[in-house]
């Protein structure tokens, strides 16, 4: 299954997310804003409004209520994927007056454990179960989400090559380099 948003005319003013299986059947609407993440059980969507301020919201691609997350204590907040239990949300924010860093959330204990230190960040794996981070020395790391322990080096990348996404096997990463 894929998730997808409209925007524009056809997806209304805060947009519109689907769901769409892969094997040609019709897309099934989700709801309103734009879709971050498929958890990896594939029963929640991580989505956001754009509103003033944005609502971070877990939709159920099945029967249920939508959950709007409110993680105390923490500002500019933007949520990333799923960790591997598809019940925890992966995001980036910060604490007042400090720098961003990613975050593990738990909705349901509104847990909020800060997986990375300050002014660290990266993308999470698809199963949830890494980030990929630059932290100490020349190559960006896989971090287990879990623990917070390296798990080994990210080799082959530039100076300001910066991880993007990781394949769903934890093979290769995607880069992208902002600055030329």
């Amino acid at each position: 299954q894929v998730i997808f948003h409209e925007a524009g005319k056809g997806g209304g003013a805060l947009g519109t997310i689907f769901l769409r299986k892969t094997d040609g059947s019709a897309a099934v609407c989700l709801g309103e804003g734009y879709g971050q993440a498929l958890s990896p059980d594939q029963k929640w969507v991580l989505a956001v409004t754009p509103t003033n301020p944005p609502r971070h919201l877990l939709i159920p691609t099945g029967a249920g209520e939508v959950t709007e997350l409110k993680p105390a204590g923490i500002e500019n907040i933007a949520p990333m994927g799923f960790a591997a239990d598809s019940r925890r949300i992966i995001l980036v924010a910060n604490e007042p007056g400090h720098q961003a860093r990613d975050y593990l959330f738990d909705p349901a204990t509104s847990k909020l454990q800060p997986l990375t230190p300050e002014g660290i960040r990266g993308p999470v794996t698809p199963d949830g179960k890494f980030l990929a981070v630059r932290a100490n020395g020349p190559n960006p790391q896989l971090i287990s989400v879990d623990s917070g322990s390296p798990v080994r080096e990210i080799k082959g990348l530039q100076d300001k090559d910066r991880p993007i996404q990781i394949t769903a096997d934890g093979a290769d990463a995607f880069v992208a380099n902002y600055n030329g």
